[in-house]
């Protein structure tokens, strides 16, 4: 049996690249040769779309009904067809999507494991999940003797995750944001995570202005950046509009070589030794 690997993308500040990012991990980890299992955890449901573009109107489980323990992993999933032409029909790869619900209020959860538990039931199909987070903080409250706790979708999913990505643009108010959510996830790995083992942030939409260097400076001071910066380019904006990820579009471009870069440098690590995670298609 494998051992599924699971990566969070997040931030509580917003505009950041969170989702532009989760969809191109996850189209480079697919490229690489792994099997994919992509997550919406926000309501905005950007994710989604951009992942199962036209076929939304086929969901009917999200990762609402998984966290609420009213659905297995496998009948929320829905598998991801990508459209390399328009010559062509979409091709099936190796990525299924769990999708966030449209339209619907915000919900807590009694157990703080239960996405935990139920990624359990499909260590063997898949290599990685990528989860895309919302811009929010995580909320928990741990009733008398643990009753009546409440716990926020984010919560749960970092109580799951191995390893937490934050994307940082070049200003203060991001970098804040991930310092605040480091607070949260030190808590976490002492009550209900113990094998959340990293966290780091990279830089996204870097233009390369005389200020933005000087931030750039700062950050390479700081051991929890990843040293990956991706720069800033109209061809992102060019495959979100035909809705394909940057690893089947312009793949030879600077933007889409630091995204394979930022995916390459998801890895396991153990007893300091880093390697690439093995392939279950392998």
């Amino acid at each position: 049996m494998s051992v599924i690997r699971k990566i969070g993308i997040a931030n509580e500040k917003g505009g950041v690249g969170k989702t532009t990012a989760a969809i191109n991990v996850a189209a480079c980890l697919e490229e690489a040769g792994y099997s994919v299992l992509a997550i919406d955890l926000d309501l905005q449901r950007n994710f989604t779309d951009a992942m199962l573009q036209d076929r939304v109107s086929e969901i009917t489980k999200t990762i609402i009904n998984v966290a609420a323990g009213e659905c297995e992993v496998g009948e929320a999933c829905y598998p991801i067809y990508i459209k390399f032409s328009s010559k062509v029909r979409p091709k099936r790869v190796h990525i299924d999507m769990i999708p966030a619900p449209e339209n619907e209020d915000v919900k807590f959860f009694s157990d703080p494991l239960a996405l935990r538990k139920a990624f359990e039931s499909i260590s063997d199909k898949y290599d990685y999940v990528i989860m895309d987070f919302p811009p929010e903080r995580p909320y928990a409250e741990v009733g008398e003797n643990g009753k009546e706790s409440k716990f926020s979708l984010s919560s749960l999913a970092l109580n799951a995750c191995d390893e937490i990505i934050t994307p940082c643009t070049t200003d203060t108010d991001s970098l804040k944001g991930f310092s605040i959510l480091s607070k949260h996830v030190s808590i976490i790995k002492q009550l209900y995570n113990p094998t959340l083992e990293k966290m780091s942030f990279y830089i996204s939409s870097y233009a390369g202005y005389s200020a933005e260097k000087e931030f750039l400076d700062y950050c390479e001071t700081m051991p929890s950046y990843s040293g990956i910066c991706i720069p800033s380019s109209g061809i992102v904006k060019g495959s979100k509009m035909i809705d394909r990820p940057l690893a089947w579009y312009n793949t030879n471009s600077k933007v889409a070589q630091a995204f394979k870069q930022l995916a390459e440098d998801i890895r396991y690590v153990q007893n300091g030794k880093k390697y690439f995670w093995k392939s279950s298609r392998s």
